[in-house]
């Protein structure tokens, strides 16, 4: 009490005072309960706590009506009166006041104030009742809102938390479709290395087949070169050998008999036969592959021996050449000459 009156704690003075002065009431301590109401009182107007000194003099002049002192308990109901506002907080309060009012009048012998104040205290219990169901109303008001508002955060909630788990699902599939994406883009990048390495080998096996064809190609093409100019340097050995048969006819029967060996094995070498033809042919083809079939094409009705015209024809020999080689007379190869151009002039 001390402590609080120190601290000009006007709520704790009005609270341990009112305690205090209780304990003494309901101890029979009547003139000590009563004098630390008065104190109550006195300290709540000192420090302008209005709400406590109402209480203080209602409860004074309740003590004063049970020990029927009228008069003392008249003064402090009005002084309570008073102090009291139209406020809803003192509804409750209104109601206790209008009540000892009528046991005030009643104890006073006024018959008609007593009936005023009772037909008011009724009024105002019904009041105070009423709003008291209007607050239970209320209440339950707020706790159905309450509770309304309670599931919807709840609902919000698990709205919430589903959206997230939605959204973590999707996270993790688009992590697995980068994923699967990175693994295939990886898988193709390396087949297509694969693929690369495997095409550098074909390249390189092409490369070595075309190089090896180049040179069977410039082999075939020497050989066929070489061909032509033996075949060139034969014609004239024989020539040679001709023009010395015919000066030593009648001279030397033994020596022309040597020279006519020599002639004859040289004629015999020289001379295409079908096996050497087909020799020469693939020879030749592999040189120029699409000559001897374009040969065919120009000319439908062509024959072997027109196609042997036509190969020596392309290697540049001499009429004397391809008829010692075909082992017939220049007169043949000049007619069959003729007859290729005259089919060629046909078509």
């Amino acid at each position: 009490m001390d402590e609080a009156k120190l601290a000009k704690d006007s709520v704790w003075i009005g609270i341990i005072s009112g305690n205090l002065a209780d304990h003494a009431w309901r101890k029979g301590e009547k003139e000590k309960a009563i004098g630390l109401v008065k104190k109550n009182i006195e300290l709540s107007m000192r420090y302008n706590e209005r709400k406590d000194a109402m209480r203080a003099n209602l409860n004074l002049a309740n003590w004063y009506i049970e020990l029927k002192e009228w008069k003392l308990a008249e003064q402090y109901v009005m002084t309570c009166e008073s102090l009291m506002e139209d406020k809803p907080y003192f509804l409750k309060y209104k109601v206790e006041l209008a009540k000892s009012k009528s046991n005030i009048m009643r104890g006073l012998g006024r018959g008609g104030e007593e009936l005023k104040q009772l037909h008011l205290y009724l009024m105002l219990k019904d009041s105070l009742e009423k709003r008291m169901n209007d607050k239970e109303i209320q209440k339950m008001l707020w706790q159905r809102e309450s509770e309304k508002y309670n599931r919807t955060i709840q609902a919000t909630e698990e709205k919430r938390i589903r959206t997230k788990r939605m959204y973590q699902f999707i996270g993790i599939v688009l992590l697995l479709i980068f994923a699967i994406i990175v693994l295939l883009v990886n898988k193709s990048k390396i087949k297509i290395k694969m693929r690369n390495t495997l095409l550098e080998k074909d390249q390189l096996a092409l490369a070595d087949e075309k190089q090896l064809l180049d040179q069977e190609l410039m082999i075939l093409r020497n050989s066929l070169t070489e061909f032509t100019a033996t075949i060139r340097q034969n014609d004239v050995v024989i020539q040679q050998l001709r023009q010395e048969v015919a000066k030593i006819s009648e001279s030397d029967p033994a020596y022309i008999t040597q020279v006519t060996d020599n002639l004859n094995a040289l004629l015999q070498q020289h001379i295409m036969t079908d096996e050497r033809w087909q020799k020469f042919k693939h020879v030749f083809n592999k040189v120029y592959p699409a000559y001897l079939t374009q040969m065919r094409q120009t000319y439908p009705k062509v024959t072997e021996n027109d196609l042997k015209i036509l190969a020596l024809l392309k290697l540049d020999l001499s009429n004397a050449s391809m008829s010692e080689l075909l082992c017939v007379s220049e007169k043949a190869v000049r007619k069959a000459k003729q007859r290729l151009k005259k089919k060629n002039r046909t078509h």
